[in-house]
C-alpha cells in the first residue's frame, strides 16, 4: 500500500532485531566489542536488540524499510524518534556483509496533527496535495567502521493510505474497462 515495489522485498513483522536472519545470517552482529555492547544497551541498560519493528523489509541492494503502525488514538508526533532509533541500531550494528546504508521509514497512524509533527521535527515537510509529511533526509552517523547512512521518513494517516489504494484501484479498473469498450468515433 505504501509502495508497490515493496511487495518484492523479503521481510518480517514483530520480530526482535536480535532474532532476524537474512539468508541464514543474523541481521545484527553476534560478536560485539565492548563499545558496541555499550551502544546497544545504552538506554536504561535495556538491550535495544530486543526491540521489534512492526514491519522490517530488506531488499538486496543495501536498503531497509521500517514501518511502524500506531493505534488510531495514539498521538503519532510522540513517536517520531522510534524509526530513527531502529535505523541507527540496524545501520551500526548490522552484520557488515549487508552494508545497509539507506533507510526508508513510515510512521502510520490516524491521530496525526501535522503542526505537532513539524514542531517536534522542523525538517518534516508537507507533501502538497498528497496528504502526508516527509523528511527527505536524516543523516545517520556511521559507527564501528560503518559508513554514514541516510533515512527518508514519511508520516501518514491510515485514511490517506486507504484513499491512495482506492485511487490506484480505480485507475486500474478504468484502464481495464476502457480495453473492453470498442473504439467509439
Amino acid at each position: 500500500m505504501l509502495d508497490d515495489q515493496y511487495l518484492l522485498f523479503e521481510g518480517c513483522s514483530e520480530k526482535e532485531l536480535n532474532k532476524i536472519k537474512i539468508n541464514g545470517t543474523n541481521l545484527l552482529k553476534q560478536e560485539l566489542t565492548n563499545e558496541e555492547k555499550a551502544y546497544k544497551t545504552r538506554q536504561e541498560t535495556k538491550d535495544l536488540g530486543t526491540r521489534r519493528p512492526d514491519v522490517l523489509l530488506y531488499p538486496a541492494e543495501g536498503k531497509c524499510v521500517i514501518v511502524e503502525f500506531k493505534a488510531p488514538e495514539v498521538d503519532v508526533s510522540l513517536h517520531l524518534a522510534q524509526i530513527n532509533r531502529y535505523a541507527m541500531i540496524i545501520h551500526n550494528l548490522s552484520d557488515p556483509k549487508f552494508k545497509i546504508n539507506t533507510f526508508y521509514g513510515y510512521l502510520v497512524g490516524e491521530n496525526i496533527d501535522y503542526d505537532s509533527v513539524q514542531e517536534s521535527d522542523t525538517y518534516f515537510k508537507f507533501a502538497a496535495n498528497l496528504g502526508y509529511l516527509y523528511r527527505p533526509n536524516l543523516p545517520l552517523p556511521g559507527k564501528f567502521g560503518h559508513q554514514d547512512g541516510d533515512l527518508y521518513t514519511e508520516v501518514i494517516k491510515y485514511s490517506e493510505i486507504l484513499k491512495r489504494a482506492q485511487n490506484r484501484n480505480k485507475a486500474f479498473i478504468d484502464k481495464l474497462e476502457a480495453k473492453d469498450k470498442p473504439n467509439e468515433k
